[in-house]
């Protein structure tokens, strides 16, 4: 991001900041110009400048931290309000009705409001709709100091790839921090900050922490936040010829009430959580869910082909998941299905299931690493149970080819007679 020659080399006894710029999701109620610090749990801070400029504005007075606060990790966040330059009515308004008019023609009926005069268009009526709150937006502006972290302290440096990108995701911390407590001092209902959501482009810079030593490095940049691209339409799904065939078995599955439809809803959820919210909790909640489910459904199948009563499944059932999940499936599957060595339960058990517990009783918020390790953990899981399944094909038929599906055989070179059977059953 800020590549160095030796000519554009920065001393190194000048401490330096950081600054992003972004757009925020959603339009705030705070005031234009409103700055929030707040110091991040971690170790000190060494051989910074006491005087540090948390942000500057030409022809003004700088904002500085305070200097008792100079050897501790800080995150301010200084919110700015635009103007657009038409309110979101409008904007829908000039979008949607191209593809109205194109469809009606010039039969399609013309839009009248008798409180008006008739002079008087629709289109003037919403570009002259000046309710702020459909009208502005924000962007937030984010300082921390520039620093490497060390084993028992941070230390001050200058700018390179390696250090901006962790350095971007310590001010989405601390914006997260003071977002969550703008909303719960508003009480509305507003999404958590994620870098999911932030964006999908930041502009950068780095200058010297005390402006009297130096103002804005050399040159700028312009991030694009990959993360928050999944909702961008270059990232849209394309329809193919499979396309509508996927979407009628989909809605045939659901009409019926196929056992893969809730997992496939969770599984969704899951990903949509991790990849377009950022929202670590919900990720490793709906990861539990959707192991829940999916390992129930292969139990429930196994107990139905091995003509167990209802009474007998429901003393099963009685157990907890974990104990299910170490003693109903080893039997039935083989493999290791327990919470010591190297394997998929093991990692599962870690993962979702424990993190799954602090969050639910003790209202623990994961980390980035948390969340992606629950999400590794349940697709790893899903796997091994598929794989064991298909490797009981013919003991377990209907199970296997509702699981297993004749696309993961394929996947799997399993082309047996058994396997063909499975599949039929299930369909």
């Amino acid at each position: 991001m800020h590549p160095l020659s030796p000519e554009d080399a920065l001393p190194n006894n000048v401490s330096r900041v950081a600054t992003f710029f972004a757009l925020y999701p959603e339009p705030l109620g705070l005031t234009d110009g409103t700055y929030f610090c707040t110091a991040l749990r971690s170790s000190p801070v060494r051989g910074f400048s006491t005087k540090i400029a948390l942000h500057l504005k030409e022809n003004e007075t700088p904002i500085w931290l305070a200097p008792q606060l100079s050897d501790s990790l800080v995150v301010s966040v200084r919110f700015h309000r635009g103007q657009r330059e038409r309110n979101l009515l409008a904007e829908n308004y000039a979008m949607l009705m191209p593809i109205v008019r194109a469809v009606g023609g010039s039969s399609f009926p013309s839009f009248t409001d008798p409180s008006s005069p008739d002079d008087v268009r629709h289109e003037d009526r919403l570009m002259d709709y000046n309710d702020p709150s459909v009208s502005s937006y924000t962007v937030i502006e984010m300082t921390t100091q520039l620093v490497i972290p060390h084993e028992t302290f941070w230390e001050a440096c200058t700018p390179s790839d390696d250090i901006m990108g962790p350095t971007l995701t310590r001010c989405l911390e601390g914006l997260h921090n003071i977002v969550n407590a703008y909303r719960f001092a508003e009480r509305i209902m507003i999404p958590s900050p994620a870098r999911e959501r932030i964006g999908p482009e930041i502009v950068a810079a780095t200058r010297s922490a005390d402006p009297e030593k130096g103002g804005w490095d050399t040159p700028a940049h312009d991030v694009l936040n990959t993360f928050a691209t999944a909702r961008q339409p270059l990232l849209r799904g394309v329809q193919s010829p499979a396309t509508m065939e996927g979407m009628t078995k989909f809605l045939h599955y659901e009409s019926i009430g196929h056992p893969m439809i809730p997992i496939l809803h969770l599984q969704t959820e899951l990903d949509s959580a991790y990849y377009l919210d950022g929202n670590f909790r919900s990720t490793v909640m709906f990861a539990h869910s959707a192991s829940e489910v999916l390992l129930d459904v292969a139990l429930m199948g196994m107990l139905f082909e091995e003509g167990r009563s209802f009474g007998d499944a429901l003393r099963v059932y009685e157990k907890p998941l974990k104990t299910r999940v170490l003693t109903e499936y080893h039997e039935r599957l083989g493999g290791p299905w327990n919470p010591t060595g190297i394997n998929a339960v093991t990692d599962w058990l870690r993962a979702v299931l424990q993190v799954r517990h602090r969050v639910a009783h003790a209202g623990y918020l994961p980390i980035y690493d948390e969340g992606h390790a629950a999400r590794e953990a349940y697709y790893n899981l899903g796997k091994y149970l598929r794989d064991r399944l298909a490797d009981r094909a013919k003991k377990y038929p209907f199970t296997a080819g509702m699981l297993v599906t004749r696309g993961g055989f394929d996947r799997r070179g399993i082309r047996t007679k058994a396997a063909e059977e499975a599949v039929n059953i299930a369909e």
